[in-house]
Formats: structure tokens, sequence, C-alpha cells
């Protein structure tokens, strides 16, 4: 069983957090609340000198950490690189020489040996991830006005030794099907680098030996003939802290697992081990934070990542652990006090990228929908249904607000799916429509697009 998922990646590899120590406390909660600040921004526009071409991970890390001569106005091309959908939970501190020497002093805390495979301790695992071990997922962000997500290109199969790459939706959405099936995309990638998010300044200790950037990408072709478009042994590793206790004494500790994310029900069985075997039996633990924005793998973990970048952290819902671990309550103030400032600032920002995530989950339900009323014999109307889709979807935000674009999807996906019913109710139907009209008559340019169409659609509960 440690076989598959106690292995140390073929890399040369201390993990409590004191209940007294502010240190850690911070160091623990600051990789969680640190990804909060993906939602700010900090952009150079690019420059127009000549594209930087780089063929591996180490090339371009050893740039920005060595050299320092790649800053956030270059254009640079990766080529031959893999496209994961997760984001590193400490980007480029695996390239750095304080990761080499905490992989290295991970072989000092060997718990046994199984199948000729080293089984890290807790303090062991800690300090492969403080060696830079470890991935997220992250839903999408509004970046400079564009909607996408942030994710990873790799010169090699393992995620976190890569770059992070940050994707349109419209790009994403080129690649998402093939990294699903195989786990990565192999693909030459170009753009320009950008800042990323601003470091929180106050509270949080994080590494600062790093340049913060990443590659806004615009371009994405095919890798150069040769080259291994599906890498069998892909590797992403994904950490959580834990309340537990080893060697007898109860306190924080880090722990990971890895897996391959083209296989599913490999990814599902050891995420499983790492709660029930490692954390629970092992060390009588809980997990307390996890790595998911997109899927809740650990509901109770209180610091889960997905509550911290919602904004749903409450000083309620945290009570019992900061009572338990910080006797000091200076800090637990200061870290809420730093919490509610990103929310404030973001507060626009969480609402526009919740509102984008309705907004897409709807446009999804509408077309699967048009296709049963298609099915359903209303041809007609399910091209209507269509093209009102599209209106909505062009319509200029300086004319029709996120909220109304995502009230009107969510009425026309309402009408959509009770359209694809052999005898839908029409004064149910009717209401809905009239609902949708309010909106889209209000908006001149909609309604003069929408008027050709609506004959068809409102005939539903005529």
């Amino acid at each position: 069983m440690s076989k598959s998922y106690d292995d140390a990646l073929n890399s040369h590899a201390g993990g409590q957090i004191p209940g007294e120590s502010s240190y850690f406390f911070s160091s623990f909660i600051n990789s969680q609340v640190q990804h909060s600040n993906l939602l700010l921004e900090r952009q150079i526009p690019s420059d127009t000198r000549s594209t930087i071409r780089v063929k591996h991970n180490s090339a371009i890390w050893k740039r920005l950490i060595d050299k320092r001569d790649l800053f956030a106005t270059n254009r640079v091309t990766l080529s031959n690189f893999y496209i994961f959908e997760w984001f590193p939970l400490s980007p480029g501190l695996y390239h750095t020489r304080s990761a080499k020497r905490s992989r290295d002093n991970a072989y000092y805390n060997i718990s046994h040996m199984e199948d000729d495979i080293m089984v890290f301790n807790p303090h062991g695992k800690s300090s492969m991830i403080e060696g830079g071990i470890g991935n997220i997922r992250l839903k999408p962000r509004m970046i400079e006005d564009d909607f996408g997500f942030f994710m990873t290109a790799s010169s090699t199969h393992v995620c976190h030794e890569g770059f992070p790459i940050f994707l349109s939706f419209e790009l994403y959405n080129s690649v998402i099907g093939e990294i699903q099936k195989y786990g990565v995309a192999a693909r030459k990638i170009s753009g320009e680098m950008r800042f990323l998010p601003m470091e929180l300044e106050t509270l949080f200790h994080t590494y600062r030996d790093v340049p913060q950037l990443y590659l806004k990408v615009n371009s994405l072709s095919l890798p150069e003939k040769g080259f291994t478009k599906r890498p069998n042994n892909v590797v992403v590793s994904v950490a959580v802290s834990f309340d537990g206790v080893v060697d007898g004494r109860p306190g924080i500790y880090w722990t990971y697992v890895n897996f391959n994310p083209a296989k599913h029900w490999e990814e599902r069985e050891r995420l499983r081990w790492l709660k029930d075997t490692y954390v629970s039996k092992s060390y009588n633990g809980t997990i307390v934070t996890d790595f998911d924005e997109q899927m809740q793998r650990y509901p109770y973990a209180v610091f889960s990542l997905q509550a911290i970048m919602d904004g749903r952290l409450t000083k309620d819902s945290v009570r019992d652990f900061t009572k338990k671990y910080l006797r000091d309550k200076t800090i637990s103030k200061r870290f809420f006090s730093q919490y509610n400032n990103i929310k404030e600032i973001n507060m626009t920002k969480y609402e526009n990228i919740n509102l984008n995530n309705s907004i897409l989950a709807t446009e999804k339900s509408i077309v699967t929908g048009s296709i049963n009323v298609r099915e359903s014999g209303r041809e007609n109307i399910a091209e209507a249904i269509e093209q009102l889709v599209a209106l909505i979807k062009e319509t200029d935000k300086k004319h029709l607000s996120a909220q109304d674009k995502a009230d009107a999807l969510e009425m026309l996906d309402d009408i959509t799916q009770k359209a694809s019913q052999p005898s839908p109710n029409k004064r149910s139907l009717k209401a809905l429509g009239n609902g949708l009209w309010e909106i889209i008559g209000a908006v001149e340019p909609l309604a003069k697009g929408a008027k050709k169409i609506w004959d068809l659609i409102s005939s539903l509960w005529q």
C-alpha cells in the first residue's frame, strides 16, 4: 500500500506546528490563504521585445531565481510543455536551494520501509512540502477583464516542478477535454509574463527568494514532432494538514499523497487512503486544510480552500481550532483582520466570479435542454432558444449587467427544461416568459435582436 502512496517522487525528500508558536501557525495557514491573492491584480502591460524561448522547467526558474533577467514585460514561449489542470502550492519553491535542503532532510524522518519504498512520517512529509511538493486546483478567475483558469505548464511529468500559467476560458475549453482524459495536454505555449497577485504583507510568512510571476497565455499550438504527447506516469501531489498525535505529541502536521490525474479511480483510492489510513488510523487525526476549490473533498476541513476563497471563513467556524492552538488571542485577531481585509478588497470580484460560474453552469444546462427540446419535435423552438442564448451572451456589460445576464439565462434555462416535456405547464411558462422579457425588453439592443425569435419562444405558452 505504501508503495502507491508514500513514494518520494524519486527525489531526496519537520512537521509539527506547536500550539504556542505564531510563526508555525502563520506558515500553516498561509498555504491556504495566500491563494486568495490570485483575486488581486498587479499588472504591467507587456513590451514588444523579442520572444524568449524556453524548453525546460529548470531554465525558466533559473532565469527567475538566479539570473533575475526575466520580467513582467517579457514575451515567453514554452516549447514542448505539458499543461496540468492543477496549480503549484508554492510556485517555484521546488527549484530553490533551500527547498533542495528540505527534501534532503526528509530522509532523516523515515517511518519505515515497505516493498523497498521509504515511508515518511509527518515530519518527513512536511520537509517534502517545504521542498516544493504540492498542488491545488482553483476555480476560474477574472484577471485583466479575462475570465479563465490558473494552471501549470511543466516540461516534465511532475506538476509542482512546472511554471504557473493563466488560460482564458476559450483556451481552457480547447484543452480541458484532453487533460481530463490523459491527465495533461502537450502544447507549445506562448504568452506574456505577469506578476502573480500581491503577497500578503503583514501576518503570513512565506518564502521570498522566488519572483512571483506567471505566464498569461495568448496562444497554444501542437508540440514538435517526436515529443511524447501521452505520458503514462503523470504526477500530481496534494497536501493537507491535520490535527493529530505524532510521537505522543498533539499538534498540526502536514502530509501529502501522489496520484495520476488521468486515473480517476486511483485519485479516489489514494485520497481515501490519505484520510482513513494515514491521518485517521496512523495518527488519530482530523484533516483541517484541503487542496481543491472546485470540488469539496473533506467537508469538515475548517480551513477548506473553498471556504477561504469564497470568503466564508468565520470566527465561529474556527473557534475551537484557534482556542486549542492559539493561547495568544492576538494572533487570531491579526489573522481575521488580514482575512477580512482581503474579503473587503475583493468583494466585488468574489461576486463576479460566483456569477460567472453560475452563468457557465446555466449555459451548459441550456445546451443539454435544447437538445431535448429538438428531440421532442420542437426543432424551431430549440433553434430560437440557442439564438437567444447567443444574443444574451454577446450583449455588452454596459447594457446588461452580470447579475441580469445570470437571471435571464436562469429563466431561459427553466423555460428550456419545461419545453422539453410532452405537456409543459403553460401558466408556469408564461410567468417565466414575462420575467425574462422584463430583462430583455429593458435593453434596447437585446430587445431588438430578440424580437424576431420571441414569437417562436412565446408560442410555448400562447
